[in-house]
């Protein structure tokens, strides 16, 4: 605020604004009661008043800015603190003699030199302010520069002396501190390297059995002095059983209880998933089930079992750790049981997340049971170690086993546990088993520290990258079955495809498993010997950044400019989505001007978003002119092309010769223009295939546009007819055909032009106007259909056919003009005049698709009736077992003079007269074979003749007649 400026500064400022006014008195003209500045006048005091009014304002706030609140030390005063930080740091680093001053003083140097970093970034905006400034001022003249002005140049000047050499000295300190930071990390890393390879006593050193001896009976009776510790009986004196003991008893049976139960819960989860298909989302939700039940109850237990121990045991001394560092150990132990059980599925391959043989499957549990109890046992000796031994061989006795148990899991791990077909697994399963066996033989070499560390560091990788792969795994099934499921709920309502659910689920486990790496590195880095000073002073670094040419590029500030450029970018998506679903709609403006609009507001969007984004990384805008000019060589060199592309598609989008949607012809290549892009055009052939054409080839080159200004066309079509028709008949006929046509228009009118008489034929020209050029290969093709039929007709036979006219039959060999050539069955040739056969009724056996066939059967009237009413049967299955022929129907059909006839109807599927014949044949001979299985018999031609027997009469005598 104007209250909170020093006074004092606006004072010169007043001056330099009156004196100029002063010398330009003289320009002062009157003119009737007023006094009026000339132009020139005017124009010097408006721009020198404003130019001076700005100057004292930033004058004053950069003098407020740079001047300290009270009771806060200035700027000089924490830049010479610094240093003396600087000396004491470097003093106690050349005198320390324990690891954890080095690490202290370590820390010290990463914080000053953050200060000193801080203190250099707030110098940039200050010097910045003072160079705009001077700027303001412009050069300086030679002669007549007001005093006032001049002295306001030389306080600046003299600020921004002094401004770099605070950089510089803020420099130094960096340096310096970077300096003593490494000195320290170094000094530790020199005493780390010499315990590690310093050689300690063998397993065959001479006095190693008797120390251990001596430790040993010291173990023993420490251990009993502890258990004497633990008061069972109440301190009244009663006989009574305490409370403790009862709360053991429960938290066995609890435990006992607890394998029960899970093995209950576990029983019917699988049968509830026995009988449905397990897809990835039941997959995930049953293993987290399993892990939950196989984790809570034991976890409940051993709670249980602690939390009773925890009241006998006294709260300090070696029970008390002992009992936390079996608690911690078990508890480690359970869950990674649980984790391996429930993702593994040994026993359950279709239960199984992830993809992984049964060998493996089975082969983890046993393995994890034994690394757990191997950190069991480490953590339990390192504990009595610390309370009870006193000589390292002892612990080196005790270690040794363990080590060289641990080194032979990790071996069975490497070879049998990982995935042996995956790139990594064999390029280092050789390496890691070489450093796994000879770590036993270090340790019983005398060289304990380093196999330790190794074979305890490889167990820690191992473990944090399995836990944390299958974590990854985890989260990426569950990601991918939610986004699944959303994604078919959401197709239903909304149509949005399976294939954007699919990439955003891509994303959000890619941003997972990313937060896994860097956790895992972080945890690696601490178990393989870095601190917490050591991250933080990698974080520094990483976050301060980096120098490229003088620019500084903080990976922060980098990220942040991304997430400002990936806004920028989605907003100007969202509001070309606006404008052109519902702007652009309600304008006049054509397709091309709406793409033309959209495409420009696009590629501004995107250029102003890359500004904004290089501003917030802190990058100088200015200094993109050297880049600029950079980059014009290479375009005088290798990017012509580019840049000719680039200028050719604003000309297109700008001077549009075409637009989205015309149909072009660019060379052999024509189609619908699709899109209009700054290097290249897309065009969609009518094949339905995406031709990219570059810019500079549409701008230099001949385009046809069909559509440019109208979408109608003229359509040209050859007509050749032979002699013999009137030609005027010709052209009514192929007017009346266009006129006909819905897509013809019929001003202008079509018209018919006779364009050749040759020596055969006559060549006619159809021309008519089509409404839309798109469909001309369309309208084209209709048009030449009805013309063909209305020419020519139907045409009765082709060469090739076999016809009957008359008494003639045979082959048609040619057609001419006026005569037609057949081939007859015997072989001669047969000419018949082409009216005979226009006038003639033609059977054209070729054409038939299928035959029709007609016959009757008649059997003997003394057939029995059961076989009557099979015969129909017998036929059909008769005919049916022809492939080509389908039957129609079969039945008795009439007494017959001789016969009970029955008449049958079949089709031959097909107009092949020999196929006919054969299949024909075929049937009636499987008939005649059926009817003899059966008894039937035939029935042929015959005449009874019945002759009635007459009485006989009596003769006269009384006799017979």
């Amino acid at each position: 605020m104007w209250d909170q400026r020093e006074p004092g500064l606006f004072a010169p400022c007043a001056k330099s604004i009156v004196a100029p006014l002063r010398a330009d008195a003289k320009a002062f003209t009157p003119d009737s009661d007023m006094i009026r500045f000339t132009p020139l006048a005017r124009e010097r005091a408006f721009l020198f008043l404003l130019a001076m009014l700005l100057l004292c304002w930033f004058g004053a706030w950069d003098a407020a800015a740079q001047s300290p609140p009270p009771g806060e030390p200035s700027f000089s005063e924490r830049l010479d603190a610094l240093g003396k930080s600087l000396n004491a740091i470097e003093k106690e680093i050349a005198a320390s003699q324990d690891d954890a001053t080095l690490a202290t003083q370590r820390d010290l140097a990463n914080k000053s030199r953050g200060d000193a970093q801080v203190l250099a970034d707030s110098l940039g905006p200050q010097r910045a302010e003072i160079q705009r400034l001077l700027d303001a001022l412009g050069p300086k003249p030679e002669t007549g520069e007001p005093r006032d002005v001049a002295a306001e140049r030389a306080r600046l000047e003299k600020s921004l002396v002094t401004l770099d050499q605070q950089a510089q000295r803020l420099k130094l300190a960096t340096a310096r501190a970077e300096a003593l930071e490494q000195r320290a990390v170094d000094a530790l890393r020199s005493r780390v390297f010499l315990r590690l390879f310093a050689r300690g006593p063998t397993m065959t050193s001479p006095g190693i059995w008797p120390a251990a001896g001596e430790d040993f009976s010291r173990l023993a009776t420490g251990l009993g002095e502890a258990l004497g510790t633990i008061t069972l009986v109440p301190e009244d004196g009663s006989e009574q059983i305490p409370p403790v003991i009862f709360v053991l008893m429960a938290g066995v049976v609890a435990l006992l209880l607890g394998v029960v139960v899970q093995r209950d819960l576990l029983g019917r989860l699988r049968r509830a998933y026995a009988g449905i298909e397990m897809t990835r989302s039941r997959k995930t939700i049953a293993s987290l089930l399993v892990a939950v039940i196989r984790l809570i109850l034991p976890l409940a237990a051993t709670a249980i079992v602690y939390e009773s121990l925890r009241q006998v045991v006294p709260e300090t001394g070696v029970l008390r750790e002992l009992l936390d560092a079996l608690a911690i150990a078990a508890t480690g132990g359970f869950a990674a049981f649980a984790l391996v059980n429930a993702v593994l599925a040994p026993l359950e391959p279709r239960r199984r997340v992830i993809d992984v043989s049964d060998d493996i499957a089975r082969a983890w549990p046993p393995i994890v049971a034994a690394l757990a109890v191997l950190f069991v046992t480490d953590r339990a000796i390192t504990v009595l170690s610390a309370a009870f031994l006193q000589s390292l061989e002892t612990t080196v006795l005790l270690n040794v086993p363990v080590i060289a148990a641990a080194s032979a899991v990790m071996i069975f791990i490497v070879r049998r546990g990982l995935d042996g077909e995956r790139e990594w697994v064999r390029a280092l399963r050789l390496p890691v088993q070489i450093l796994l066996f000879l770590a036993p033989i270090a340790a019983f070499a005398g060289y304990y520290a380093l196999s330790r560390f190794v074979v305890s560091r490889l167990i820690v990788t191992l473990a944090t990258g399995v836990l944390l792969w299958l974590l990854y795994r985890i989260t990426d099934e569950a990601v991918r079955s939610l986004m699944g499921v959303r994604a078919r709920q959401a197709g239903e309502a909304d149509g949005v495809k399976l294939a954007d659910a699919e990439l955003q689920a891509w994303w959000l486990s890619a941003a997972a498993g990313t937060g896994y790496v860097i956790f895992g590195i972080t945890l690696l880095a601490f178990a393989w010997g870095a601190s917490t000073g050591d991250l933080r002073s990698w974080a520094g670094e990483f976050l301060s950044g980096f120098d490229v040419g003088g620019v500084r590029i903080a990976p922060l500030d980098v990220l942040i400019a991304l997430l400002v450029f990936a806004v920028g970018i989605a907003l100007t998506r969202f509001v070309q989505r606006v404008l052109d679903t519902t702007v652009m709609p309600r304008t006049r403006l054509d397709p091309g001007a709406q793409n033309a609009v959209l495409s420009g507001f696009g590629y501004g969007g995107v250029l102003l978003s890359a500004l904004v984004g290089v501003s917030v990384a802190g990058l100088d805008l200015t200094s993109l002119a050297i880049i600029a000019g950079a980059l014009s060589v290479g375009i005088g060199f290798g990017l012509q092309t580019i840049v000719n592309n680039f200028i050719s598609g604003l000309i297109l989008l700008f001077d549009r010769p075409f637009q989205v949607g015309d149909w072009i012809v660019v060379g052999d290549s024509q189609g619908y223009v699709r899109r209009i892009n700054v290097r290249a055009t897309e065009i969609q052939t009518l094949e339905n295939a995406t031709v990219i054409i570059p810019n500079a080839n549409l701008v230099t080159g001949e385009v046809l546009n069909w559509t440019h200004r109208d979408v109608t066309a003229r359509l040209v079509i050859p007509v050749t007819v032979e002699f013999g028709p009137d030609p005027d008949m010709v052209r009514r006929l192929l007017v009346d055909i266009a006129f006909a046509h819905p897509e013809v228009l019929s001003v202008p009118a079509p018209h018919v032009l006779f364009t050749s008489l040759g020596g055969d034929a006559l060549s006619f020209e159809l021309r008519a106007t089509i409404r839309d050029v798109r469909k001309i290969l369309q309208v084209r093709s209709e048009l030449n259909f009805q013309i063909e039929e209305a020419l020519h007709g139907e045409k009765p036979f082709a060469v090739g056919e076999f016809i009957i006219s008359g008494s003639d039959m045979g082959t048609v060999e040619h057609i001419g003009l006026e005569t037609t050539t057949l081939r007859s069955l015997s072989g001669e040739i047969i000419v018949i005049p082409n009216r005979d056969l226009a006038s003639a009724r033609i059977h054209n056996y070729s054409r038939m698709q299928e035959r029709r066939v007609v016959f009757s059967i008649g059997v003997t009237y003394g057939t029995p009736l059961d076989k009557l009413k099979r015969i129909p049967a017998l036929i059909r299955a008769a005919i049916e077992a022809e492939t080509q022929t389908r039957f129609d129907r079969s039945n008795f059909s009439a007494y017959g003079p001789s016969s009970l006839d029955f008449e049958t109807v079949y089709f031959v599927l097909s107009g092949d007269y020999n196929l006919y014949t054969n299949i024909h044949e075929a049937i009636l001979l499987r008939i005649h074979e059926m009817f003899a299985r059966e008894a039937i018999d035939f029935a042929f031609p015959s005449q009874s003749i019945y002759v009635e027997k007459l009485p006989r009469r009596r003769s006269r005598r009384g006799g017979e007649a």
